[in-house]
């Protein structure tokens, strides 16, 4: 089996520009397309970037929130050794 070339019909300059302008149509159907699925990529990266600035914050946030607990427990448990000295020493002196 011989390969010959492709023989295309023959078309008149009407059809020529009737072709042409439907791969146009659809050359540009597509490059919209892509275009807006560039712009929805784009859209969602910047969401994306956006939670990604929220999660830190909220971490900073939480972070900040577990410092101060940490302190607040410390000055407690101080207060608490205080207190029980207190208390020996107010029995010591009965």
């Amino acid at each position: 089996m011989t390969d010959k070339p492709q023989q295309y019909p023959k078309m008149t300059y009407e059809q020529l520009e009737e072709s042409h302008a439907e791969w146009k149509k659809t050359a540009m159907s597509n490059y919209n397309w892509a275009k807006y699925e560039e712009k929805r990529a784009d859209e969602a990266t910047e969401r994306h970037k956006a939670a990604s600035r929220d999660r830190d914050a909220v971490y900073k946030k939480l972070n900040e929130a577990e410092s101060l607990i940490q302190q607040k427990d410390a000055e407690i448990a101080k207060l608490q050794e205080l207190f029980k000295d207190a208390i020996v020493c107010i029995m010591v002196y009965e």
